[in-house]
């Protein structure tokens, strides 16, 4: 007779044939067990968090696999075959599958299906195609859509007249800063005394009223041409008059003499 071999029934045992097997993927998974065995029971221990942690890794696996099915302007029983399809090469439990196939729903949809007792995946199928034979799902879609868009529009405005606020309060504060003002105070006061350094100073002291005979030339104050010449068309005239050309005339207003 053969012998037969005895079966293995240490934990510790167990747990050391299995960690011999593991491919080096999963065994990263579970490098903290490996580390750490359970003292009590590692095999079990070892079990339970390999079926946890490769259960999640295929979940997402499967997430990926269907992250591009939509269901667009298909039925949704169209969208689960699509699906069980990509998915034949894993072994994807129905109620995950379920899971997956109600996310892709409309939310009018998935709101009527909770309500629904005993739900399998084909009976989700029926009652979607149902629904949606007699629902506007598009329209609902699109009058979102437009809605979505008009507040985009309506944001975007927003905040262009808040630049624009800005803008012009930026604008208000730069003309009432005092280095302008003082810039423009000097440019101001240099003018008034470019213009006053060619006026003389009667006519900076008394303006429109300083007599013609009292300005000091060169002097541009203005309208002092015509007062000007009027000065000395007056001396012209006076000089050549008879009276200047008496010789004791001439002596009374050349000043030497006293009275």
């Amino acid at each position: 007779k053969l012998a037969v071999p005895k079966p293995i029934t240490e934990s510790v045992t167990k747990c050391n044939y299995v960690v011999s097997h593991l491919p080096p993927e999963v065994a990263s998974l579970v490098r903290d067990i490996l580390m750490n065995p359970d003292a009590t029971d590692p095999y079990t221990h070892l079990k339970t968090e390999l079926i946890n942690r490769s259960g999640e890794s295929s979940q997402q696996e499967i997430r990926q696999l269907l992250s591009g099915e939509e269901l667009g302007t298909r039925k949704p029983s169209e969208l689960l075959r699509n699906m069980k399809r990509r998915a034949e090469t894993l072994k994807v439990p129905e109620t995950f599958m379920l899971e997956l196939f109600l996310q892709r729903l409309p939310t009018s949809v998935q709101t009527i299906l909770a309500a629904v007792t005993d739900l399998t995946l084909d009976k989700a199928a029926e009652i979607s195609d149902r629904i949606l034979e007699v629902t506007p799902v598009p329209m609902e879609i699109h009058a979102v859509n437009k809605n979505n868009s008009n507040s985009m529009e309506k944001k975007l405005l927003s905040e262009i007249e808040k630049l624009n606020a800005r803008i012009d309060k930026l604008e208000f504060s730069r003309s009432r800063s005092p280095f302008r003002r003082n810039r423009s105070n000097q440019r101001s006061r240099g003018n008034r005394q470019n213009r006053n350094s060619s006026v003389c100073w009667y006519h900076r002291r008394f303006g429109k009223n300083c007599k013609p005979e009292k300005c000091v030339s060169p002097c541009h104050f203005q309208g002092n041409e015509t007062a000007k010449n009027r000065r000395d068309m007056f001396f012209a005239a006076d000089i050549t008059s008879p009276v200047h050309s008496r010789p004791d005339i001439k002596y009374l207003l050349s000043g030497r003499h006293r009275f």
